[in-house]
Parts: C-alpha cells; sequence; structure tokens
C-alpha cells in the first residue's frame, strides 16, 4: 500500500500499541470517561501512553475530550462497528471458528 493511501494511514492510527484498547474501554463506558477513570480500566498501559494516545485519537476526531473527560466521537463508534466486522470475519475465515483464546476479548464486547 502506498503511504497515502486512506486505508494505510486510518490503520496506523488504529494499530499503534494500546490504541485500541483506549477506544474499546471509552465504548464500554458508555460515556464521558475521565483520565483517571481509564489509567484505572487499563492499569498496564503507563500513564505516558495512554496520554500519548489519547491525544493521537484526538487528532484523528476518533474521541473529544472536554476537560479532563475523554468520549468517543461519532467517528470512534463507527470505527469500533468495523472493528467488530474484522473480529467476526477472523473468527469465521481465519480461526475457522474457534472462540477467541484472549480473556480481553470476552471483555471487549465485540
Amino acid at each position: 500500500m502506498h503511504e497515502n493511501c486512506i486505508v494505510f494511514k486510518t490503520m496506523d492510527v488504529v494499530e499503534r500499541k494500546w490504541g485500541l484498547l483506549v477506544l474499546l474501554e471509552l465504548s464500554k463506558a458508555g460515556g464521558s470517561v475521565s483520565f483517571a477513570e481509564l489509567r484505572r480500566r487499563i492499569p498496564q498501559v503507563t500513564p505516558k501512553i495512554i496520554t500519548i494516545r489519547l491525544r493521537e485519537l484526538g487528532s484523528a476526531e476518533l474521541l473529544s475530550h472536554h476537560g479532563r473527560e475523554y468520549t468517543l466521537s461519532q467517528s470512534g463508534r463507527e470505527l469500533l462497528e468495523v472493528v467488530a466486522a474484522l473480529k467476526q470475519w477472523a473468527l469465521r475465515w481465519r480461526y475457522q471458528g474457534e472462540i477467541c483464546k484472549f480473556t480481553a476479548c470476552s471483555q471487549c464486547s465485540l
């Protein structure tokens, strides 16, 4: 893929380590989440990385923030629908109906 391809550029944002997890946690919250709450929800990610990912996802317009509260944007919610479809495709075609082997999958609500 060419670096100016819109799919390539979109995947570059989503595939960064912990980026998708941040989006999923915002989705599960169902509303605004403070930075402190996000840290509690994903303790395996350092505060520095959470901050970086929040900035990147905000720049990509996948989330919005007001003060210290973060919320998925409409764009972010629609992206997670695409991720859910990707998961269903993977279970059907790549993993032949296997159930996910990672506990995080059962908690991600995709």
